[in-house]
């Protein structure tokens, strides 16, 4: 690295830095943003189920609006009398998950969490989608609460219909 003058030092940058919770290297690629989103992701999982959320969440990621539409005539908005597309008619590897999942509501559940965290989260950097990342994916697979149903659903109450 030059000096003003033209001298070379000997010194070479880092790439740590000291930061409230200790000493992190990173690359420049924000992967320290990226490990931060994948903590509190994954802290998600360790929530347990709640029907309510999920009686809250399923009709967010399946509803679909109608689509408002722009006439030609003096360029008034009108309905087109069409149903807009729900975030899982949007986000065709997540509607995948969910059906694959679709006979553990604790399971979906965590999708849906993952889902709407990343909704959130987007403008950040680092964010990823968890339903296509394999470490967020064998997390939930390795859960072990009650086989994904909460207690007092038998299976054909824990099914849902994508």
């Amino acid at each position: 690295m030059p000096f003003h003058e033209g001298d070379y030092t000997p010194f070479v940058p880092s790439k740590c830095y000291h930061s409230l919770s200790g000493e992190e290297c990173g690359d420049g690629t924000g992967s320290s943003s990226q490990s931060q989103f994948r903590e509190k992701l994954m802290d998600l999982l360790k929530i347990p189920y709640n029907q309510l959320e999920f009686e809250n969440l399923w009709p967010e990621a399946t509803h679909r609006k109608p689509v408002q539409g722009v006439r030609c005539r003096r360029m008034s908005s009108c309905s087109t009398k069409t149903d807009g597309k729900s975030y899982l008619d949007l986000y065709e590897e997540l509607r995948m998950k969910v059906e694959e999942f679709k006979h553990d509501q604790c399971k979906v559940l965590h999708l849906l969490r993952g889902f709407f965290f990343w909704l959130v989260n987007i403008p950040h950097e680092g964010v990823f989608q968890p339903w296509l990342d394999s470490l967020y994916l064998k997390a939930l697979t390795d859960q072990r609460v009650m086989n994904g149903m909460h207690p007092g659903l038998s299976a054909d109450d824990a099914s849902i219909h994508v």
